[in-house]
């Protein structure tokens, strides 16, 4: 496992972070950097070789996510979280062979469970089950009732 990544990635946060600004994306207040990443890249001096794995480390890790990639005339636009953690790094480096990301883990769980159910409205069963059991207790409290009374007849 390598740790160079991580490195050129902390550079790179850096240099987005130095020449970021403030930004209202959606409602909310935020560090937005604008420019060419590829550019960006280039100047740090990290080896072409890493780009893709660097820019993997920032974006899985969520230190940024790339609101809009730029064009020859448009700038790319990145939102600013957080720089990298090397623990988070190192547990990402490790896991990132054996464990798919969480959120591809989440959207197999949450398709496993859709065919599972098969589109029934679980609320809806529920109260259908719940007033179904309490006609039937309904009826057995009344037919004890009513063989109360006949055995006492």
């Amino acid at each position: 496992m390598s740790i160079a990544p991580f490195h050129h990635a902390c550079t790179l946060y850096g240099e987005f972070e130095a020449t970021s600004q403030w930004d209202v994306v959606d409602g909310v207040d935020i560090r937005v950097w604008k420019g060419s990443i590829v550019d960006t890249y280039k100047s740090i001096g990290a080896s072409q070789h890493f780009y893709t794995p660097v820019m993997s480390v920032l974006k899985d890790l969520g230190c940024i996510t790339i609101l809009s990639s730029g064009r020859r005339a448009r700038p790319s636009v990145i939102a600013l979280h957080h720089p990298p953690d090397e623990t988070e790094y190192l547990f990402y480096s490790e896991n990132r062979l054996t464990n798919s990301p969480e959120s591809a883990k989440l959207r197999g769980r949450l398709e496993m469970l859709e065919k599972r159910i098969g589109g029934i409205n679980i609320v809806d069963t529920l109260v259908e089950l719940e007033k179904r059991v309490a006609r039937l207790e309904h009826l057995a409290q009344k037919d004890s009732v009513t063989q109360t009374n006949t055995t006492k007849e």
